[in-house]
């Protein structure tokens, strides 16, 4: 049976609809509008409705979600029909067909696995609506190379494009305030990456293996590097810590086998003990920090007046050995 959704013209609640009556009553505002007018007013179809399984939810503000539940069509090039607010959980999981994929400005949410394992997914064109991507959304989309994220995008939780080996590039829009976990990991072509300030915690394995990085962009505002946030990172060379980190957990930085230089832009900052971990290239002479190291003074290193631990490199800036970023023996 065809199925239209139309708008209701009391509350502009989306309604979809396989009976068509002459007057329709709104599940939401419960009251009566004429559905031929709401028809004439904003009529939309569901393309090839047999391969979509949709489904209604109760939402917040006594609005209804609509729920793509399940794709089960073929297509090489899939539009996202427009009264689908939320792609559920496993939506479009495994289908090697979809190559090319459009959402309308409605969907609000991307659910855990919807489109893993989508091997031929090479271009997305998301939502201007999103604010959210679940769990493992996008993993192992093998052919996926350059993401551009909307700006209203808000969070990215774990995993969501983890294995992604072809992924060179991904634009995070300025209002993100939540990445993941593992979000990144494995994704072996990634060159580049700006994080934005919004983003308070750089979280652990984020960045595991992405054996391509070469630049890292952090901005003032994160405040937490956390445990194995960039293990495995081979092409990373240099890394500046903004002045608003005020942690840099143990175990951040772990073998990544030519990072050489790291600048931390503020003396506050806590490095904590062995924090850069088995990275062999990382020297006295790579540590680049900003006034004077009061983590030295807290710890009472023993060689803090040591002219080979600690001296001046530029205005401003000091340089420091390995060691006193370790906390000495008690």
């Amino acid at each position: 049976m065809a199925k239209r959704w139309i708008r209701c013209s009391n509350c502009g609640q989306l309604l979809l609809e396989t009976e068509f009556k002459e007057t329709v009553v709104c599940p939401v505002c419960g009251r009566n509008f004429n559905f031929q007018a709401a028809v004439q007013e904003d009529l939309m179809r569901v393309s090839n409705p047999e391969h979509f399984d949709i489904r209604q939810k109760p939402a917040a503000n006594r609005h209804i979600d609509w729920i793509l539940v399940r794709y089960t069509g073929r297509d090489a090039v899939v539009h996202i029909p427009e009264m689908v607010t939320v792609i559920g959980d496993n939506a479009f999981r495994d289908n090697i067909a979809l190559e090319e994929l459009h959402m309308t400005d409605h969907v609000r949410q991307i659910y855990v696995g919807a489109f893993q394992g989508c091997d031929s997914l090479s271009r997305i064109h998301f939502s201007a609506g999103l604010t959210s991507i679940s769990n493992h959304a996008f993993e192992h989309c093998d052919r996926l190379e350059s993401v551009i994220l909307p700006a209203g995008l808000k969070k990215i939780f774990s995993g969501a494009f983890q294995n992604c080996a072809a992924l060179r590039e991904i634009y995070l829009p300025d209002g993100l305030e939540t990445l993941g976990d593992r979000t990144f990991e494995n994704c072996t072509s990634l060159e580049h990456i700006s994080i934005p300030g919004h983003v308070a915690k750089i979280a652990p394995y984020t960045f595991k293996k992405c054996a391509s990085l070469t630049s890292v962009t952090l901005s003032e505002g994160t405040t937490l590097i956390d445990s194995n946030a960039f293990t495995e990172c081979d092409g990373l060379t240099s890394i500046t810590i903004p002045a608003s980190v005020r942690i840099v957990e143990k175990r951040a930085f772990v073998n990544c086998g030519n990072l050489t230089d790291i600048t931390v832009l503020s003396p506050e900052t806590d490095m904590r003990e062995d924090s850069v971990y088995h990275c062999p290239k990382v020297t006295g002479n790579g540590f680049h920090v900003s006034g004077t190291w009061k983590i030295a003074s807290r710890w009472k290193h023993q060689h803090w007046n040591c002219a080979e631990c600690l001296r001046p490199y530029k205005s401003n800036v000091w340089i420091l050995s390995q060691s006193i970023l370790r906390k000495p023996e008690s």
